[in-house]
């Protein structure tokens, strides 16, 4: 057995890390690569990182979150019932923010089928990486699409929605936060 000398052993440990860098290096491009990619149409990335201070973006309003995947036929399905929901609410101060959480893969259908729809609603999508951890980020109730989560005025959670709904049923879920929420401000602008 031959014992190898302090320059061989360099020379074998250079030998080893370069492919190992080079391989890094690749991986780090291509997934920079992909989510620098993502269609115009998706809107904004959100992320764990990000979500509280998206939330706070949208203070002064109800606000639904609505969680949806081009796969999730019940999420595509009520879409168009959604529509007509953000007609009738938003002059009544409801903002409908629609966050698509399909992977890298389906980005170009989540695109195609927002131009389709003509969704008027604000858009976001999962920035790429564990579905698992934004969705604890997000709620724990968030188990799967469709989610949804609505925020009153100052920006707090207060309901949840685990499931789709018609157009109907959503009116009738929402109304009563809106028009509380809008004969609330009625009466702030009433007291000045």
């Amino acid at each position: 057995m031959r014992t190898l000398n302090y320059g061989e052993l360099r020379k074998i440990s250079r030998l080893t890390w370069i492919p190992l860098l080079g391989g890094l290096a690749i991986l780090v491009s291509l997934s920079t690569t992909a989510f620098a990619q993502a269609p115009e149409a998706l809107g904004q990335a959100v992320s764990p990182r990000n979500w509280e201070s998206t939330t706070q973006e949208f203070k002064g309003k109800h606000t639904l979150y609505t969680f949806w995947e081009v796969t999730c036929e019940p999420c595509v399905e009520e879409m168009p019932g959604l529509i007509e929901v953000y007609k009738q609410l938003k002059p009544k101060g409801l903002e409908i923010v629609a966050v698509n959480t399909d992977p890298e893969a389906r980005f170009e259908a989540a695109a195609k089928l927002i131009a389709n729809l003509e969704l008027p609603f604000v858009l976001l999508y999962k920035e790429p990486g564990s579905d698992l951890k934004f969705r604890q980020a997000i709620d724990p109730e968030y188990g799967a699409n469709p989610f949804g989560m609505l925020f009153n005025p100052e920006g707090e959670k207060i309901k949840t929605f685990p499931s789709a709904h018609t157009e109907d049923e959503w009116l009738s879920l929402l109304e009563p936060y809106v028009e509380k929420g809008e004969a609330e401000s009625a009466q702030k602008n009433q007291n000045q």
